[in-house]
């Protein structure tokens, strides 16, 4: 953007006095913009220029640049860095008027309490919340739509700089979350008041998938229970599968631990315990698994 404006001012019994301004502005993008300007009357005349970048919503650097001559005066100029990093903000100034230099560093930061977590973080100064999502490290976290950081090890991401008493729109990236994790709703809208903090936490559940060969032993015999159903039992859950000709089966999101379950099949319905050990993969191959308590047809029907 360029401006341009010429002025004539006049005021008795001083003679009229000219004066003319040329300014231009322009965007770098990536937050970085830049200016410089003239102006130059009767009387005085001057310069000045600069650049910045202002610092982003989360984590990142951000810096000022500026000098100006005026004629008569000595030259100025300031410049600073800033960065904001996940537990504090650190700023360095320096400024020089003619021959006087000046300097500064700056540090600050925040301990919050929410919810039993301790957290370090930058400066609170109006809202904050700490997204949860469930003990996975580096899902990006967003604050109306604009990146804030990662979580950490924990699991956790602390979140400065909300509006109090104004919904504010968290979310999660589920595109950060592993393929073996199912992730519920990735948004949430929530208000704190003044200073004040939330808890937000985000539904992720470890996806389990059990595979293995089922066999019936009964009656001094091994029997493949082909083309039946499996029905394993976990918690008010009831999973099920179809089992192959071989005995194959394959149930989705089956947790760790010791489930009942039974396979119904053309010589009868056979009960026993799937037992899934913790495991930290995506799926767990139980191998070959022996069902003995079965009920036949004949017995059934009686």
């Amino acid at each position: 953007m360029l401006l341009a404006t010429v002025s004539r001012l006049r005021s008795a019994p001083s003679a009229a006095e000219w004066g003319a301004t040329v300014s231009l502005l322009y965007n770098f993008g990536a937050g970085v913009s830049g200016d410089t300007s003239g102006h130059a009357s009767t009387q005085t005349s001057g310069g000045s220029a600069g650049v910045q970048k202002s610092l982003p919503l989360g984590e990142g650097f951000g810096y000022q640049l500026r000098s100006t001559v005026e004629r008569s005066l000595p030259i100025t100029g300031f410049g600073q860095v800033a960065y904001q990093g996940p537990y504090g903000t650190y700023t360095g100034a320096y400024m020089r008027n003619g021959a006087v230099d000046s300097g500064s560093l700056t540090a600050a930061g925040a301990v919050v309490l929410v919810d039993g977590a301790l957290m370090a973080s930058r400066p609170v100064q109006d809202g904050y919340a700490v997204l949860s999502v469930a003990g996975l490290e580096g899902v990006r976290g967003f604050l109306n739509n604009q990146e804030v950081g990662r979580t950490d090890g924990r699991g956790y991401l602390m979140v400065p700089r909300l509006q109090s008493y104004y919904g504010n729109r968290v979310s999660v990236s589920d595109g950060d979350v592993p393929l073996d994790y199912e992730i519920g709703q990735t948004e949430q809208v929530i208000a704190t008041p003044l200073r004040g903090g939330a808890m937000v936490r985000f539904d992720v559940r470890h996806m389990r998938s059990v595979t293995g060969a089922l066999r019936v032993e009964a009656g001094g015999r091994a029997t493949v229970p082909a083309f039946g159903e499996l029905v394993a039992i976990a918690g008010a859950r009831r999973i099920g599968s179809p089992v192959g000709a071989k005995g194959e089966f394959w149930l989705a999101d089956l947790p760790a631990g010791r489930h009942p379950a039974q396979v119904e099949f053309r010589e009868g319905t056979c009960s026993f315990d799937l037992v899934v050990p913790e495991d930290a993969g995506r799926v767990v191959n139980l191998g070959t698994v022996s069902c003995t308590r079965l009920e036949a047809v004949s017995q059934l029907e009686r």
